[in-house]
């Protein structure tokens, strides 16, 4: 095996592993609250980790992936590109408190979760630095340590853990996490402070917000029905469970993410090659990734999920192993629209069909929809793949 290929590997285990131990830290924080309080603890407060995220998304307004490709394009002006985001889009943390006032939280709780907002407004504004420098062991390292510090403050108040403590834990954990890497970045992103207010930067990133944000839309939807409709333990169970599909669904980006930039450079043939040896990966992972998650949700949280579950949960994480690789092949055709449209299409799908398979089949039937949403969107890429223009 040849040096490159071996840093490749080394490359793509690091990023996997970065981006593992997001997911990682929600299960075992979600488990120690099952643990020690209730699993219908941890589905209130699921309510406010959606809140949290859905407002993180709109916020960020598609700049990572606008910022990789102007980085690959001006690679002098990574400082300066990366500043002008973040004043722009800071100005919508106005409207993110203002939004909390008028869903009524509580004062202490407000003051939480605006600090919780800022926090994963900034952490979140790292990324596309850590994904570029692919300076990944940084991002592990803040990571855990805003674990460490959740999980040692929850430990000390394991008989005591309630709604508010942990908006506070996770508010704190958070900004831990942000110093950690304002220290690590500090060098590449502050060299010149040039505080430049480009409003043309929403319509800029317009194009990649819609995609993220309805593949968001597309990949929560079902989660969003359940958090309505179902009960408190109903939502905590359904919400661990989704996630560790979620998670292994992940897989295919933790392998990608780290040569995304290249992906915008090699031929349809090389893009072609990629997307079967992923989907030989999904298979793989599949094997392993299925029974770790029945392992964890049996013997870890003690919720009996029957078999069928886990047949879709495979059917429901096997697709984007295929149409991932066409994704970034339109984005290089200059087609993000078509990923787009591919997107609210599989919204639209999810949010339909759980709304009516909730009714009768409940937790199962959110994820019956969402499997079938996944698939109607292979579909969809399959059917572009095919195009002649796209050959």
């Amino acid at each position: 095996m040849t040096a490159k290929k071996l840093q490749r590997i080394q490359t793509v285990a690091v990023n996997s592993m970065r981006n593992l131990v997001v997911p990682g830290v929600n299960v075992v924080v979600s488990f120690l609250v099952v643990l020690w309080a209730s699993d219908a603890l941890w589905g209130t407060f699921v309510t406010h980790l959606i809140f949290i995220t859905l407002a993180t998304h709109v916020l960020s307004w598609g700049n990572k992936e606008y910022l990789l490709r102007a980085f690959s394009q001006q690679p002098s002006s990574i400082a300066a590109l990366w500043q002008q985001t973040l004043v722009v889009r800071s100005m919508g943390l106005v409207v993110g408190v203002l939004l909390l006032v008028v869903l009524n939280y509580e004062p202490q709780q407000l003051v939480w979760m605006s600090v919780w907002l800022l926090g994963a407004f900034l952490y979140q504004s790292f990324d596309v630095v850590v994904v570029y420098t692919r300076r990944f062991g940084g991002a592990i390292v803040a990571e855990l340590a805003g674990f460490a510090f959740i999980a040692a403050m929850m430990y000390s108040q394991q008989t005591h853990l309630n709604e508010l403590y942990l908006i506070q834990l996770y508010a704190i954990g958070t900004m831990i996490k942000v110093l950690l890497l304002a220290i690590t970045f500090v060098k590449d992103l502050v060299r010149k402070v040039k505080l430049e207010v480009k409003l043309s930067f929403f319509m800029a990133c317009l194009p990649f917000f819609l995609i993220g944000f309805s593949g968001m839309l597309q990949s929560k939807a079902d989660l969003y029905l359940v958090t309505y409709f179902l009960n408190d333990q109903e939502v905590g169970q359904y919400q661990v469970m989704i996630n560790l599909f979620i998670y292994i669904q992940a897989v295919a980006g933790f392998v990608l993410m780290p040569f995304a930039k290249n992906l915008y450079r090699v031929s349809d043939r090389v893009s072609e090659k990629i997307m079967w040896k992923l989907v030989l990966l999904g298979i793989g992972v599949l094997a392993l990734g299925i029974p770790t998650a029945w392992g964890l949700l049996h013997y870890a949280f003690h919720f009996d999920f029957s078999w069928d579950y886990y047949l879709y949960g495979a059917l429901y994480v096997l697709p984007i192993f295929y149409y991932l690789p066409l994704i970034y092949r339109l984005f290089k055709q200059g087609k993000e629209r078509q990923v787009m449209y591919i997107n609210f299409l599989g919204a639209g799908v999810n949010l339909v069909l759980t709304a009516v398979l909730l009714h009768y089949l409940q937790g199962k039937g959110a994820l019956i929809g969402s499997m079938l949403a996944q698939w109607a969107m292979l579909g969809c890429y399959v059917y572009h793949r095919y195009q002649k223009n796209n050959l």
